[in-house]
């Protein structure tokens, strides 16, 4: 947990887990988290945009298992010399980006953002998966595994975005009404 959450007296750092409740599922955010501002005890947006990644880890599928929570393959192709059973996790390959999407961007860096912004579009598509994922993340830390060996641009980095974009919207509409 971040520093804030750990030491916010409104939230006590449940900011993300009532994001996504609310994001999802009330509709509506409550008061005790909102504050009279439409802003946490924190003085910021009432989503904490740091403390999703303490409870979203990605890792490799090859890498070796650790605390990981509930680990979830994010990839649309089974990664090969891993067995169903090695796995101890979920397979959600609705998450991943499209095959085409995939082929086209092929890992070249200098599509990235095209790529992400391609893939985003394909979440959104895609709602009932993504809500699957986030009642995962709300029971506790979720690790999304990969098997690209590019650590620093690959989809399952750009679901973690994704997420908190969608969060930062759904709670910065509800923030203003």
């Amino acid at each position: 947990m971040d520093a804030h959450a750990a030491g916010c007296d409104i939230c006590g750092g449940r900011i993300l887990f009532a994001a996504f409740s609310i994001a999802f599922d009330l509709g509506e955010l409550p008061q005790e988290i909102l504050g009279r501002s439409g802003r946490g005890g924190h003085g910021r947006p009432s989503l904490c945009t740091g403390y999703i990644d303490m409870h979203i880890a990605t890792k490799r599928v090859y890498d070796p298992i650790g605390d990981d929570g509930v680990r979830i393959l994010v990839d649309r192709l089974w990664p090969r010399g891993v067995s169903k059973d090695n796995l101890q996790g979920l397979w959600i390959k609705e998450a991943a980006p499209s095959t085409e999407l995939r082929m086209w961007y092929d890992h070249q860096p200098e599509k990235w953002l095209e790529f992400k912004r391609r893939y985003f579009a394909e979440l959104d598509e895609r709602p009932e998966f993504v809500k699957k994922i986030v009642k995962l993340v709300q029971n506790g830390k979720v690790t999304f595994l990969y098997a690209s060996k590019n650590n620093e641009s690959n989809h399952a980095l750009a679901l973690i975005e994704y997420l908190k974009n969608v969060l930062n919207k759904q709670v910065s509409e509800l923030s203003e009404e």
